[in-house]
């Protein structure tokens, strides 16, 4: 069946109140040879409903309560099997020389997503279970960007409200990436490549995993080497690259983490 709607009709974003339409995806020569019947959006409209049921996009908060408020009528709370919050230390972009180095690590930021994401999924019912600590069945995976100079700042962040440290387990996983696609991401390369970063992942009560073959790379899940991962091109039409004005209306002022040192 072809959609009612005329091409590049409105759907509502659920998550943000703004629309999308056709018109934001496809360009107008596009809409005229691709969609003359109107599938695209029909497309569309399957597209959303599909996005809206596994995804939803939330505004970062200042303070903790504020986040948790966003996050509660999300499927997070609902959720009884594993839940896991993947934190990358990459995120962001360094206010001086962002093309050749990374933003610092932001703790407070960290310790934020971490304490409102423990409240909100809850310490579960296991034995012993403290207010603030991790369920059973849930992770938190931390990617340091290959600074392992970090850890015990990262280690400090995992506090509750009422400042006592959170029961934890750390298992460490190394990535390791292919050194040519590294350099071919730069201009000019001086010294050493350093092609690793940890992936530490945190539990309650250890990391348990059922052992099977990794989809993509040699070996199994129970190894702690991971790779070689080979970094896309910055060319490439895979890579996520924005303008500097969309960049900075996605990221917004904080988006941009102010470095220090020369």
């Amino acid at each position: 069946a072809t959609s009612s709607k005329e091409p590049g009709s409105a759907h509502e974003d659920v998550n943000q109140g703004k629309s999308l339409t056709l018109k934001d995806l496809c360009t107008a020569q596009q809409l005229e040879t691709v969609d003359d019947e109107g599938k695209l959006d029909d497309w569309l409209t399957f597209l959303l409903n599909k996005f809206e049921s596994f995804c939803a996009l939330v505004v970062d908060h200042d303070s903790k309560d504020d986040l948790i408020k966003v996050l509660e009528p999300t499927v997070l709370k609902k959720v009884s099997g594993p839940c896991m919050l993947l934190y990358d230390s990459k995120v962001g972009e360094a206010s001086s020389n962002p093309n050749i180095r990374l933003p610092p690590f932001q703790q407070r930021h960290f310790r934020r997503m971490l304490q409102a994401f423990t409240a909100v999924r809850g310490p579960g019912d296991q034995e012993n279970a403290q207010e603030g600590d991790l369920k059973k069945t849930d992770l938190v995976i931390y990617m340091d960007g290959g600074r392992s100079g970090n850890d015990t700042s990262v280690s400090q962040a995992f506090v509750d409200s009422t400042g006592r440290s959170m029961n934890k387990c750390r298992q460490c996983f190394t990535i390791c990436y292919d050194e040519e696609s590294l350099v071919d991401r730069r201009e000019k390369v001086r010294g050493f490549v350093n092609q690793t970063e940890s992936m530490m992942c945190y539990t309650l009560e250890g990391l348990e995993i059922e052992k099977v073959a990794r989809k993509h790379y040699s070996g199994t899940n129970h190894g702690s080497h991971i790779g070689p991962v080979r970094a896309l091109p910055y060319t490439d039409k895979a890579c996520w690259r924005m303008s500097p004005a969309d960049k900075k209306a996605l990221c917004g002022d904080k988006g941009r983490v102010l470095t220090g040192g020369p």
